[in-house]
């Protein structure tokens, strides 16, 4: 049997073989003392020396049979449902109020050893943690003034409110954990803005309740939450803590410690298969390791493009709109560096680069930046073609797939191999995406009415634009090309779990050429994207729908070719390949 509670926000699990009572001198014609056993992992309490209700003097004295009586409810009490703050402060009441006597003694000792076992705390921080909450009322006007203090600035983004609500959650403000859509803001790379940012996610990606035996999809854990839990340094959370009341202080710590304790636990759970069954080291640690090295990998390569595309975030998150109106520059710069990199030859090359981890972060950035400045909504396009792509973000994310691969490998073999997919497939909504696509900011003119059309045709003549010099107007043929064409099915492997829906990888073979004739309407492009864009040159473009002739007519270049004859790439979604 076991027993079950909840401590600082969490839940946890206790062995019945970890608590038991046991009748002592001074309580045997009262109540047993209750007796703790350390779980694995934990300090060892010992005796108690005089730093035990040192400077506490409880101000009301009970007698030692009601004492014995109150410790004991306290002491189950707190085995059931946790040690919290409320049942530290009545324990120390009643264990301070007969601390020379030595059954009252040894109850504090398993008092403290409970407190260790629930928090994964050293034992003399457990003291301390306790001494600190003798005085309840103290403590509850510090934990006031801390948490009133924790809001988001003025004219903050959500992003502020999910780390102002992350905050509060780390110090036992009553906020909760596992929240999306601080993960995909946070996902940004390896280092957090504060250590009490990555505190909060790691609570958010371990498990939920602390116990004696976890399952294998809840292993899972080790190789998601990892790296941020060996990286945890209770050091930096004590330096950006260290303005605050001290009860924070002390509630931060001893998050760190759970933590820690936590991913303890779920690692000795699952050790027996790790070491006896190779795939659930590749898939729990090798497999993350690599994923998130490479990332690291990925990242020095397309630094520079990566930290403007982290810029332009943070820009798009302020509160001024001016701050980003010349994000285009260096976005498109740095995309450029990546396509050319990426020795891309067809649409179906691009798609694919840019739905790669790096690809994807400088396309979905771009085209975001292009949707809030953009008159012509030419970001529209760009974000709609990497849409179908897993939602890439940082080495979290990257790990998270390169996990749900391996686990597709695992059960193409092992079909009853027993991990849920969906623990591994993130389920993060892009959040600046989002801001760039939805009023007030958007730019983006296309709605349910009026959305992207693609045209394609041989360019006649390309002049400026005599109402805006920026734009460079083409005008068409009426041509007839060959166009190949294809069909795809699914592989049966799990691309990606989103909004409850399994979608799987599809993989794709030609089918043969179809005839295309067309003759599209005078279009303008936007001149840093109209590069190849000259006579004979054969064009594949997108346009809003229903849109009819220049000067309104304006267009994005999805690929051009400098011959009707499609060989030569010179323009891929507004790149030279």
């Amino acid at each position: 049997m076991t027993r079950a509670g909840t401590l600082l926000g969490f839940s946890f699990l206790l062995s019945s073989a970890v608590v038991t009572t046991a009748q002592a001198e001074g309580f045997s014609d009262m109540k047993p003392i209750v007796v703790v056993e350390p779980l694995p992992g934990r300090d060892v309490v010992g005796e108690l020396g005089d730093e035990w209700c040192a400077g506490f003097t409880p101000t009301d004295v009970p007698d030692k049979r009601t004492a014995a009586s109150s410790i004991s409810r306290t002491m189950s009490s707190s085995i059931d449902q946790g040690f919290e703050d409320y049942r530290v402060a009545l324990a120390m009441s009643v264990l301070c109020a007969h601390k020379d006597d030595p059954d009252f003694r040894k109850q504090a000792q398993y008092a403290v050893q409970l407190f260790v076992n629930q928090t994964g705390v050293s034992a003399s921080s457990a003291i301390k943690s306790m001494m600190a909450r003798a005085d309840e009322s103290a403590w509850k006007s510090e934990m006031t003034k801390g948490c009133n203090s924790i809001k988001p600035p003025d004219e903050a983004h959500r992003r502020d409110d999910r780390r102002a609500y992350a905050r509060r959650a780390v110090f036992g403000c009553g906020a909760g954990y596992g929240d999306n859509e601080f993960a995909w803001y946070y996902d940004r790379g390896t280092n957090p803005w504060t250590e009490l940012d990555r505190l909060y996610y790691v609570l958010g990606c371990l498990p939920p309740m602390m116990k004696d035996e976890y399952d294998a999809t809840e292993w899972t854990a080790i190789g998601l939450c990892g790296n941020d839990v060996q990286l945890l340094d209770v050091a930096k959370v004590d330096a950006e803590t260290k303005s605050l009341p001290n009860a924070l202080r002390i509630k931060a710590r001893e998050q760190v410690a759970y933590a820690q304790a936590l991913y303890g636990d779920v690692e000795r759970s699952a050790k027996p298969k790790v070491d006896s069954d190779p795939d659930y080291k590749r898939l729990l640690y090798d497999v993350p390791q690599a994923a998130w090295k490479q990332w690291e990998a990925d990242y020095k390569k397309h630094k520079q493009g990566v930290d403007l595309a982290h810029q332009f975030e943070d820009q798009l998150f302020g509160p001024s709109t001016k701050a980003y109106q010349d994000c285009y520059k260096p976005l498109m710069a740095a995309t450029q560096k990546y396509v050319k990199s990426s020795k891309i030859k067809s649409r179906k090359d691009f798609v694919e680069a840019m739905s790669q981890p790096i690809g994807y972060v400088l396309a979905t950035s771009l085209g975001s930046c292009m949707a809030v400045t953009s008159p012509w909504s030419v970001g529209e396009l760009l974000l709609k073609e990497v849409k179908p792509s897993r939602g890439w973000r940082g080495p979290r994310v990257a790990v998270a797939f390169a996990m749900l691969d391996e686990l597709n490998r695992i059960k193409q073999d092992r079909t009853r191999f027993p991990v849920n997919p969906r623990a591994l497939s993130p389920q993060f909504i892009n959040q600046m995406v989002e801001e760039a696509t939805e009023p007030p900011r958007t730019k983006i003119v296309s709605s349910k009415d009026q959305l992207l059309d693609e045209a394609q045709g041989v360019v006649k003549t390309a002049r400026k634009s005599k109402e805006n010099n920026q734009v460079l107007v083409a005008d068409y043929k009426t041509e007839t090309w060959m166009e190949p064409t294809s069909v795809c099915q699914s592989t049966g492997e799990i691309y990606k779990i989103w909004q409850g829906e399994v979608l799987y990888k599809q993989k794709c073979r030609n089918t043969g050429m179809a005839k295309r004739s067309f003759t599209p309407n005078s279009t303008g492009f936007y001149g840093p994207t109209a590069q190849g864009v000259k006579p004979g040159a054969f064009m594949i473009f997108a346009v809003p729908s229903a849109s009819q002739h220049w000067p309104s007519r304006f267009g994005y270049p999805i690929a051009v070719y400098k011959t009707k004859n499609q060989k030569v790439l010179t323009n891929i979604f507004g790149f030279t390949p």
